[in-house]
C-alpha cells in the first residue's frame, strides 16, 4: 500500500498537469488492484500508462517500473511454487528488465538530464 502511494505521489511530480489526471487515474486504479492482491488486473491498468507514454502522451511510466518488476517477481515466485521453473525464469527476466528501466529513470532524474 505505501509503494501505490508514492507512485501517485511520483506521478503527480512526473507528469505534465494538463495529462495528469488521466493519467493518475489509471495509476489510481492499478493501485487499487495492486494493493488487493490482483496482480493481473494491476499489469493491465499499468500496461495503459505505459501505452501513454509511447504516444507521448504522459510521464508517468517511469514511476510504476519498481512496481511492475515486483508484480513480476510475484508471478516468478509463483511459478516456482508450481514447480514451473522455465516460467519463472521468464518472470524473473521480465522483472529484472522493469528494475533496471526504473534505475535508469531515477539515474537520469538525479543527473537532471531527463527529456
Amino acid at each position: 500500500m505505501k509503494i501505490a502511494k508514492t507512485i501517485v505521489s511520483i506521478c503527480f511530480l512526473a507528469a505534465p498537469l494538463v495529462h495528469a489526471s488521466e493519467s493518475c487515474d489509471l495509476l489510481t486504479e492499478g493501485n487499487r488492484y495492486y494493493s488487493k492482491g490482483r496482480y493481473n488486473h494491476a499489469l493491465d491498468v499499468y500496461t495503459q500508462v505505459e501505452e501513454f507514454d509511447r504516444r507521448g502522451r504522459e510521464d508517468c511510466t517511469k514511476s510504476i517500473y519498481a512496481t511492475i518488476a515486483t508484480i513480476y517477481t510475484i508471478f516468478g515466485d509463483k511459478s516456482v511454487d508450481r514447480g514451473d521453473y522455465r516460467e519463472a525464469a521468464e518472470n524473473y527476466k521480465t522483472a529484472s528488465k522493469y528494475n533496471r528501466a526504473y534505475a535508469s529513470a531515477v539515474e537520469c532524474n538525479l543527473a537532471g538530464s531527463c527529456k
